[in-house]
């Protein structure tokens, strides 16, 4: 409920007032966009590399969770070692996922990534 004489916001109305295509154009042109790298270094990563640095600190919390991670972790590697690729993020985009996700696409499930994988 709102208290009198106040307007309780509409849905989907945003938040704040939009910029002006003036003002958007002049921050675009000032502060351009990066370009985004085809590959970075934790993309190049071994597998055994890519593994220690993500069981490591801060990722680590109790011994069953490292468990589980390390498990998870597993699974999924060994998952995106049977895509093509040269790189992990490569292999990520060749798997199709990416593309499903970016068409929110709600059939999509982590569980198809190891079908052949039993879930603890």
């Amino acid at each position: 409920m709102t208290a009198p004489g106040t307007a309780a916001p509409r849905a989907g109305a945003p938040l704040r007032p939009r910029m002006r295509p003036e003002a958007a154009s002049a921050l675009l042109e000032k502060f351009p966009p990066r370009t985004v790298p085809d590959t970075w270094e934790a993309t190049t990563l071994s597998r055994p590399a890519l593994t220690g640095r993500l069981l490591a600190p801060p990722y680590t919390e109790s011994p069953w969770q490292l468990k589980r991670r390390r498990l998870a972790l597993r699974r999924f590697l060994g998952w995106l070692e049977r895509h093509p690729g040269d790189t992990w993020q490569q292999r990520w985009q060749a798997s199709g996922i990416a593309a499903d996700l970016e068409a929110h696409n709600p059939g999509i499930s982590l569980l198809r990534l190891a079908p052949d994988a039993a879930i603890a």
